[in-house]
């Protein structure tokens, strides 16, 4: 199951390893699966070090995420690209889903728990003309 940035509470999002291994252990309580099949995954908060690079526009030094409108798409892209997931085996997933949203306190109309299966494929079929 995956969450979308804005759908997470900040608590979730400021969580330390410890504190992500104890919402770990909550979910697999409440979904009373084994702790170890309930995986956490928050990634870090979205960030652009080079954004507050300086350039000099016309003889002017000014910080390049006040000049450049890419910056803000970019900040944009990663922020929306950026996904909590927790991850169980596929004969839990609907009940640790519904875990993880309780103890997170995630909107369970806003997770995506869509599982694929795997598609082969070998790159001769990206090429061009194929």
């Amino acid at each position: 199951m995956w969450a979308e940035y804005d759908d997470v509470p900040e608590r979730v999002h400021e969580a330390d390893h410890d504190a992500e291994t104890e919402l770990e252990r909550e979910i697999a309580e409440e979904a009373d699966v084994a702790r170890r099949h309930v995986i956490l995954d928050v990634p870090p908060e979205p960030s652009m070090r080079e954004s507050t690079a300086r350039v000099t526009v016309n003889g002017e030094v000014r910080r390049l995420e006040r000049q450049s409108p890419l910056v803000s798409a970019l900040r944009t892209a990663q922020r929306n690209q950026w996904r909590l997931g927790v991850y169980a085996p596929r004969p839990a997933t609907d009940r640790v889903g519904r875990a993880a949203a309780d103890v997170l306190g995630l909107d369970p109309d806003g997770l995506v728990a869509e599982v694929r299966g795997a598609m082969p494929t070998t790159l001769d079929e990206f090429r061009d003309g194929a």
